[in-house]
């Protein structure tokens, strides 16, 4: 008899051991849980705030392109009024 109380008390034990780890593991597992859905939310943002500065970046460098258009227009406009200026000159020294 004495044997069966120190094998239900070694179950007994081991039970309690088991349930305590259990809920100390249920306890973990919802906090890691929790993180794990706040570095999603990191995640997401982050990858929102890339497609912006891609967008940003697209656009800079759109203006860019157009700027040096523009501007190639401009010395181009500039070159032909040289053009003209020394055309203008060199008749007015041939008379």
């Amino acid at each position: 008899m004495e044997d069966l109380s120190v094998l239900i008390s070694g179950i007994e034990f081991k039970l309690k051991s088991l349930t305590s780890k259990y809920k100390q593991l249920k306890v973990l597992n919802k906090e890691l849980e929790e993180r794990t859905e706040e570095q999603k939310q990191i995640i997401n943002h982050q990858n929102q705030l890339i497609n912006q500065l891609q967008e940003k970046i697209q656009n800079i460098n759109i203006t860019k392109t157009l700027a040096s258009r523009f501007e190639i227009n401009d010395a181009k406009k500039r070159i032909g009024d040289m053009m003209r200026e020394i055309d203008k000159c060199i008749d007015l020294l041939n008379k």
